[in-house]
């Protein structure tokens, strides 16, 4: 199986997709790719999805100064955004109870 199927399989198990929770992880994988530099959140803890750019992460590391969990975050985001080719990768931030992580996908 690969990356991108196993991620889906596990985010449709989440039970927070609803019935057609394969064809929209597989939409919101497009949109990001189409998107281009970035990464592609979804948080399961909110029940959120947005796309964060890279000029999106700086400007939430300088909202929030305050906040060090999300800070390191953030900055972890950025890292990884300087290690993905986005000519052939996506990247996906996973937000759950058990903590986040950054995959990337082959497109």
């Amino acid at each position: 199986m690969t990356r991108r199927n196993d991620l889906i399989s596990q985010l449709i198990q989440s039970g927070k997709w609803g019935e057609e929770g394969e064809l929209v992880i597989k939409d919101l994988i497009t949109i990001a790719t189409e998107k281009g530099v970035g990464t592609l959140v979804l948080n399961l803890l909110n029940d959120s999805t947005t796309f964060m750019s890279v000029s999106d992460i700086e400007n939430e590391l300088i909202d929030c100064q305050e906040d060090e969990e999300d800070i390191v975050l953030l900055e972890e985001m950025l890292a990884t955004i300087n290690n993905v080719n986005f000519e052939t990768q996506v990247l996906i931030t996973l937000i759950t109870d058990q903590g986040t992580t950054n995959f990337t996908l082959d497109r």
